[in-house]
């Protein structure tokens, strides 16, 4: 019952525990996983007095609805009851999201995390034996997918000066990246190329400290790593802003810049040879 749509599917649970929906039937194996095309977007219009139709102020990406099928089918009754069973407890509900992760028939995997979102049944009605199929409907609040192994690049900073480019070829969404500074290092700005977006420090990194910048929506955290002390109050006013604007963009939105890639250009003073920052990201989908 394997579907040739998809080389592999799996689930990361919220124990920690992944676990096969595909030529096993164990729990179950994959029928088909619709919603995984683009996210329903949205246009975010404006409209002024005696103005006819609206001003379009750009667009949004709605939650992702999806609903995976998967089927049933043991050799006993027995059976298939310890195998709903098991579906019942990967796909109840939970406080922390599970990890979808696609294999594609060309060999790359792209995950998604999502929650259950709606009835999760095992009707009568459908058993035929010890074969069932089964619905599992899902929401993505983040609606893009991601090549689950994360990427990282590390710039000394031990001159004051330090660059990093990411091409953006193949990457069809944003992403918002998570920098990690390691002081010594005096007011610090990290600048963002093709548009203008920067962080400022006011003051310094202490030798021997690291700070994260977790630019990430559901996040947006300043922190000392040590000891996970709050540094947003170190953050120069007239760039707070860009904490809500800061990423990396996707390859048709560079392209418009007339660029091939995402540059980030860090400077500061009183640097040594342990001053360095990591970037951390995902490369990010709009679509399986």
């Amino acid at each position: 019952m394997l579907a040739k749509h998809l080389a592999a599917l799996q689930v990361v649970a919220e124990d920690g525990i992944t676990y096969n929906l595909y030529n096993g039937q164990n729990p179950a194996d994959l029928m088909f996983l619709d919603g995984a095309g683009m996210a329903e977007v949205r246009r975010i219009t404006q409209r002024t007095p005696l103005q006819n139709g609206v001003v379009d102020k750009g667009f949004r990406l709605e939650p992702r609805k999806m609903t995976l099928a998967l089927f049933v089918n043991q050799q006993t009754e027995r059976d298939a009851d310890i195998m709903r069973d098991k579906l019942a407890y990967i796909f109840g509900p939970t406080i922390t999201a599970l990890q979808l992760k696609a294999t594609r028939l060309d060999g790359t995997v792209r995950a998604i995390d999502c929650f259950v979102d709606g009835v999760l049944d095992f009707p009568q009605s459908d058993r035929m034996g010890a074969s069932q199929k089964i619905l599992v409907p899902l929401v993505a609040p983040d609606p893009t997918f991601y090549d689950p192994t994360r990427q990282s690049v590390t710039t000394s900073l031990s001159t004051g000066t330090g660059n990093i480019s990411v091409p953006s070829a193949g990457l069809t969404a944003d992403e918002w990246p998570v920098f990690e500074v390691t002081g010594p290092i005096t007011s610090l700005r990290i600048q963002h190329s093709p548009v203008a977006d920067l962080l400022d420090i006011v003051g310094a990194i202490p030798s021997g400290e690291t700070w994260e910048f977790d630019l990430r929506p559901t996040y947006k955290t300043l922190k000392r790593m040590s000891d996970g002390a709050n540094r947003l109050n170190f953050l120069a006013t007239g760039t707070i802003r860009y904490y809500s604007t800061l990423r990396l963009l996707g390859d048709k939105l560079t392209k418009s810049y007339n660029q091939t890639a995402n540059a980030f250009t860090v400077t500061g003073t009183s640097t040594t040879g342990a001053s360095q920052i990591v970037m951390r990201y995902y490369k990010r989908y709009l679509s399986l």
